[in-house]
């Protein structure tokens, strides 16, 4: 249903119901939706696109995979010597900021401080023009705290719905979209996902899964022994599989577009080989690949490439 605009875009609305809260995805005619923020995604920090001229790369138009940030003008809060176990609190001020008093209360703030290896989250409990206060939500190490010119975004409320290809979802399962060129929705094709897994043999062994794509669902196999992946295909998910189990082999299959890891090893005797991994880590806080606990493991032949950490 269409309900209202934001500037001169059209925003519409419909009913999905149940919600997987910061692991939902939208997608617009298989092409992924940007979750709505601030500031808008206009695609200028792509990489990609300003130095490929391969028109098929699956990050030209990708609005996740290089977000455009806004940048701390100052910040105060926390002061110097503080331990890591201790909470960050105060206040970032941007003159860019366009919202007005209370308005950024109970949105999500993202920011990459420090030198930018970890991305710490936030939430925003007091806002006036050009500021906004984060109370006793982060754990920050001294030299990780805000400071001028450190990037940031802003999430998770629908004031930020303002520019095409956006979406909201709000407490009660509604969704609101700008759809990209103000196509209308009911000539397209719109998915919501609906659930985390979409192959779940976790626990069970001797298995083999061969030949399969998917879109937008995870595979859960921790504590699986003896099994077999082998020429999949996983396209949008918030993590890669987790192979702790024994005996295991991924081989041959792409790992495309995971918030956290692309794939995470441990157990004993598990084999990662020849794979194709890219668009992992994108909230940097993890690694890309990851081995953990594992005991003769072997992780060779794989090509890892535009990751965040």
């Amino acid at each position: 249903a269409l309900i209202d605009n934001a500037g001169d875009k059209t925003i519409y609305k419909a009913y999905v119901g149940k919600k997987l809260g910061k692991q939902d995805m939208v997608f617009f005619d298989s092409s992924f939706v940007d979750y709505a923020k601030w500031p808008n995604n206009t695609g200028d920090n792509n990489p990609i696109r300003a130095n490929t001229h391969d028109t098929t790369h699956p990050g030209l138009n990708d609005p996740w995979l290089f977000p455009t940030w806004a940048f701390i003008d100052s910040a105060d809060g926390k002061p110097d010597g503080v331990a890591l176990s201790d909470y960050y609190y105060g206040t970032i001020y941007d003159a860019e900021l366009p919202f007005g008093e209370d308005e950024l209360v109970g949105a999500e703030f993202l920011t990459k401080s420090g030198q930018g290896w970890y991305m710490y989250k936030g939430q925003i409990t007091d806002s006036s023009a050009g500021s906004f206060f984060i109370n006793g939500n982060m754990q920050f190490h001294e030299e990780y705290c805000p400071s001028a010119t450190d990037e940031y975004m802003l999430y998770g409320k629908k004031i930020f719905l303002d520019y095409e290809n956006e979406w909201f979802c709000d407490d009660e399962g509604y969704i609101y979209i700008i759809t990209p060129d103000g196509t209308n929705p009911n000539e397209a094709d719109i998915e919501v996902k609906t659930r985390l897994n979409a192959i779940e043999i976790g626990g069970n062994d001797y298995i083999t899964i061969e030949g399969i794509n998917l879109f937008a669902g995870e595979i859960d196999m921790r504590g699986s022994n003896h099994t077999d992946v082998v020429g999949i295909s996983m396209n949008y998910m918030n993590k890669g599989p987790v192979i702790d189990g024994d005996y295991n082999r991924f081989a041959e299959s792409t790992i495309r577009h995971s918030l956290n890891e692309l794939i995470t090893v441990g157990g004993k005797n598990n084999k990662v080989i020849n794979n194709l991994m890219e668009y992992g880590s994108l909230d940097g806080a993890n690694s890309a690949v990851n081995i953990h606990n594992a005991l003769d493991v072997v992780v060779a032949y794989n090509t890892v490439r535009f990751v965040g950490n």
